[in-house]
């Protein structure tokens, strides 16, 4: 009975304790709600109390925890960071400046700002102030445009130009020089990155410049190489005729020039032309066989005899090191050389015969070997001597157009419509100024007496005499050799003035000051002479009184010299005194 009691009480104590368990329960979970709803109260209320002007403890400004922190702090903070040093990488290239220097400013009331910020409605959330993370990763940074501006600018000082790959020659050996990549730094480029900059606690920013790749690439060395080492690996022969010369890859490798050609990116193998054409003396010496002249005797221009005369051989080394260079630059081992022939001089020796034929080929020779135009009349006295070249041709007339005035003069008074004795429009008389414009060539004297017997209207008066190439117009006075030796040689025959007025041409002929051609030119002999020379223009016309019979001898030249005038009747002179 005992046993079957204490069965019946074990429900009624599990149901006892259950039920305390129960109540136990309800009491923790209300205490447990109150404390939640305490501490959440708490917290709300710790949050709307917490002061506006500080950060949170979850508050990182460019990586730095700066919870906690009043204003004031965070100013200081912030303040010590602007004034800090900034480190700008670029390459292999550091520099240290202050971020004022760059242009950058920064914004320390956004920052702080943004990381007080704690707003009514986060208040309001619980434990917010806990939970709340405030992450500036950068710092607010102004850009001073004018200052950002000068850096960038001066960050070109630090560009670097780039090494181009180069191939150096050492005597056969060909080596390559790699090159290497610059940088610049472009002003818009810089302009951009420090917009773009973004400083945190590090205080370090990366700038990267434009690379500028060489000119000349690796690639471009390399096969440049190897085309020297295809080339140095053989020599060059060169035959000309039964000759020939072998140039050894060490002396091709002193003719080889490498020149870079930035613009098509490439280095360009070339040879030294001089110093190529200069190897060739020794075969060009080889090569050479001298002409052997010939001598021919003319007389009176013809050939008379000739003996000799055989041509020779050259090497032609402009030629021949051109083909070099090319066969060179085509690889080729061999070439031939250009041979030219070697032609034989004439040596001519030249002599004239006392006759027209003679006298006629000498005035040929003479305008064909001197430089300017000629018009020369050579006539003798005695009828058996008349040779020309460009008789017929009008020259201006320079101061021989005075002899026609004198002819004019002489005739006027002879006329009797005019006199010796009357005074010129210069205040001299006739026959002072006479003397003046024949014996000094005056040329107001002429004047004067041009004007005194009218100067075209006295053409009719040498056309009358045959002068029919001859004007004495003022300002266009021309003439020819052929008239002007038909003028003298009335003159001394007495057919154009007699008597007294023939002697006195011919004396103030014979004492005029210029004899520096063709007087000087016969040398020992009586000459009456006028000369001429206006510019370009130089003429002697004279009669001489030769020992073997006078003669006429008139010469006109556009463009040579009283001097060649001289010796050109040095020579008529030599030829007629046989």
């Amino acid at each position: 009975m005992a046993h079957t009691n204490t069965l019946q009480q074990q429900p009624l104590l599990t149901r006892q304790r259950l039920a305390t368990i129960r109540l136990w329960t309800l009491r923790a979970l209300r205490t447990m709600a109150l404390g939640v709803i305490l501490a959440t109260v708490s917290s709300v209320v710790l949050q709307l109390a917490y002061p506006r002007f500080m950060t949170l403890p979850q508050t990182r400004i460019g990586g730095e925890a700066v919870g906690f922190r009043n204003r004031q702090q965070l100013f200081i903070t912030l303040a010590h960071k602007e004034q800090g040093n900034l480190k700008i990488q670029s390459g292999d290239l550091t520099l240290q400046q202050k971020p004022a220097d760059v242009g950058l400013g920064f914004d320390i009331n956004k920052d702080i700002q943004t990381a007080t910020q704690y707003s009514w409605k986060q208040r309001l959330v619980p434990f917010s102030f806990f939970t709340q993370v405030r992450d500036i990763p950068h710092y607010s940074l102004r850009v001073d445009e004018a200052k950002a501006r000068a850096y960038a600018l001066s960050l070109a000082a630090h560009d670097r130009a780039p090494i181009n790959a180069a191939v150096k020659l050492e005597g056969t050996k060909v080596t390559i020089e790699k090159g290497q990549a610059g940088y610049s730094f472009v002003e818009k480029d810089m302009m951009a990155a420090i917009h773009a900059t973004k400083l945190d606690r590090v205080m370090t920013t990366t700038i990267i410049p434009r690379v500028v790749e060489p000119e000349i690439p690796e690639s471009v060395a390399v096969e440049a190489a190897g085309i020297l080492q295809q080339r140095l690996s053989k020599p060059l022969t060169v035959k000309a005729a039964d000759k020939e010369a072998i140039f050894d890859v060490a002396t091709i490798a002193t003719w080889t020039k490498l020149t870079p050609d930035p613009a098509n990116k490439k280095l360009v193998v070339s040879y030294d032309r001089e110093k190529v054409k200069a190897a060739l003396a020794p075969l060009a010496a080889k090569v050479y066989v001298a002409s052997a002249p010939q001598t021919a005797t003319l007389v009176d221009g013809a050939i008379a005899s000739h003996s000799g005369g055989q041509d020779g051989r050259a090497l032609s080394t402009d030629a021949t090191a051109d083909a070099m260079v090319k066969a060179l630059s085509e690889n080729k081992e061999s070439i031939e050389g250009s041979v030219q022939p070697v032609v034989f001089v004439q040596r001519a020796t030249r002599t004239y015969t006392r006759s027209s034929r003679g006298v006629q080929a000498l005035l040929d020779y003479w305008s064909q070997s001197n430089g300017g135009q000629w018009g020369v009349v050579v006539r003798n006295f005695g009828g058996d001597i008349s040779a020309s070249h460009n008789g017929n041709k009008q020259f201006t007339s320079a101061s021989v157009y005075k002899i026609y005035i004198a002819y004019v003069v002489y005739t006027k008074v002879n006329g009797g419509q005019m006199s010796m004795d009357s005074a010129t429009g210069n205040g001299q008389s006739v026959a002072s100024c006479m003397e003046l414009m024949i014996v000094r060539s005056d040329n107001g004297c002429a004047t004067a007496l041009g004007d005194m017997i009218g100067w075209g209207a006295s053409n009719g008066m040498l056309y009358a005499k045959g002068f029919n190439s001859t004007t004495i117009a003022y300002g266009g006075q021309v003439t020819t050799p052929n008239d002007v030796a038909n003028y003298l040689f009335a003159l001394e025959s007495g057919g154009l003035l007699s008597g007294a007025h023939r002697s006195d041409m011919l004396s103030k002929m014979g004492r005029g000051i210029y004899r520096y051609a063709i007087p000087a030119g016969s040398p020992g002999m009586h000459v009456a002479n006028k000369l001429g020379a206006l510019g370009a223009y130089n003429h002697d016309v004279a009669i001489v009184y030769h020992p073997k019979g006078a003669y006429v001898l008139s010469v006109f030249t556009t463009g040579s010299s009283h001097a060649k005038i001289r010796e050109l009747a040095a020579q008529i002179n030599a030829l007629l005194n046989q």
